[in-house]
């Protein structure tokens, strides 16, 4: 079940969200009212991290965490900005027309006891710990100075697998919709050899592939469907659109390969330029184009040597927009998204307090809007959405992995700004 929360807003009209965390489903009402921002002295400029375009979009990227690059992962760890109070958390993407915030809560942690562990004892195990003997022997050996032996020691203090010791779970993903700048296209294009998911809305007509090219289809890992070629005189060309007032990116990926395309638009609108460039098939992104303007484009990818292969496309096109700021103050731990689009000024703060123990999202347009909020992704969890009335939504469910019960509540605060 998905639920919502919807608000159309008027002029000048600020909608507040507060969210709130609750563990073990213990009733409670979440109230967050604006409170007094911590302004910097006298003479001193604002301490900001800022940036001029989301972060689906900065070109940010690199091997982290488990290594692979341009993966969610990727843009999350390395572009989102993080905001929290100790106990409550959010990383916010400041994206235009669908707004990202994952969550995550500290208690929210698998590991202990479980049903599957009947016999847990904390991680501790007799055979590593020596019920204490170990550990002072550890401490001893850094009081005589012998850094290099204690270090050796202590290494045996971690149980060798099985201690169950567990890791923090995420929560969920909050979205917030702009009604009228919602995504035009967002799309996984399915190439030849591959089922219709439920996700394909590109026509494979507008794909054409010559010469040699194999095709198979996984559905595992790499979207819908692949091709691969080693074969000279082999190429495929993609024709799409970007609508009228509106901007595109596209994104090529691909699979380990090594082998090398050259990528070039053999058909463009005359607002944008870009040279043919070649593109290493390394597994991940191939290539992203942004700024695409409103237009019919044609790109050709020729076979320049090796294994090359393709394994979907993605366009997304949005409102172009102008005057985009996302930041993070250091001084007050507000973060904010502002741009303009189509006319109309948007802003929205978020903020996580820790006396109320909320989550605060504020959205300001400069005219009418609707907003449109959703908590789509349980990550890791058993769990249901639930809206109750029209300003509230309950997500409450329980970890698979320890049964560990819990329940969040979103709120709808409506607040009048004096025009």
């Amino acid at each position: 079940m998905k639920a919502v929360l919807k608000r159309n807003a008027r002029k000048a009209l600020a909608l507040l969200l507060a969210l709130t965390m609750l563990v073990s489903c213990m009733g409670l009402t979440a109230l967050a009212a604006p409170g007094d921002e911590s302004q910097p002295t006298t003479g001193q400029s604002e301490l900001k991290l800022w940036y001029n375009q989301p972060a689906s979009q900065s070109s940010l990227r690199g091997a982290v965490g488990n290594g692979v690059p341009t993966t969610e992962d990727d843009i999350w760890q390395k572009n989102t900005l993080p905001i929290g109070n100790g106990d409550l958390g959010a990383n916010i993407y400041g994206e235009i027309g669908i707004e990202r915030l994952t969550l995550n809560e500290k208690t929210l942690w698998t590991g202990g006891p479980s049903e599957s562990r009947p016999n847990y004892i904390g991680g501790n195990r007799e055979e590593q710990g020596e019920n204490g003997a170990r550990l002072k022997r550890v401490q001893q050996m850094f009081l005589d100075g012998d850094t290099d032996g204690a270090v050796r020691e202590a290494g045996g203090l971690i149980g060798a697998g099985g201690g169950n010791y567990g890791y923090y779970a995420p929560w969920s993903e909050l979205n917030i919709a702009c009604d009228s700048l919602a995504q035009v296209t967002e799309a996984l294009a399915a190439l030849p050899g591959c089922t219709n998911n439920g996700t394909d809305k590109i026509n494979q007509a507008d794909f054409t592939f010559s010469g040699s090219w194999y095709t198979w289809n996984d559905g595992v890992h790499h979207g819908p469907g692949k091709v691969e070629t080693s074969s000279d005189n082999t190429y495929f060309t993609y024709d799409f659109t970007v609508p009228a007032g509106k901007k595109g990116t596209l994104e090529l990926f691909s699979h380990t390969g090594g082998g090398v395309f050259t990528l070039e638009f053999t058909k463009r609108p005359a607002g944008f330029t870009q040279a043919a460039v070649d593109a290493t098939v390394s597994g991940g992104l191939l290539k992203s184009f942004s700024n695409l303007v409103p237009g019919d484009y044609t790109l050709k990818g020729t076979r320049k040597s090796g294994k090359v292969n393709l394994d979907y496309v993605k366009l997304t096109s949005t409102f172009d927009t102008s005057n985009y700021k996302r930041w993070l103050s250091l001084d007050n731990a507000v973060s904010g998204v502002e741009f303009t689009a189509n006319g109309v000024d948007y802003t929205r703060e978020y903020f996580v307090s820790n006396p109320d123990h909320v989550l605060v999202a504020h959205l300001t347009a400069s005219q009418s809007a609707g907003f449109t909020v959703t908590l789509p992704k349980k990550m890791g969890t058993s769990a249901t959405t639930v809206a109750e009335g029209s300003d509230t939504l309950k997500l409450c469910g329980q970890l698979s992995d320890n049964q560990e019960k819990f329940a969040s509540i979103s709120k709808r605060c409506p607040v009048w700004t004096p025009l």
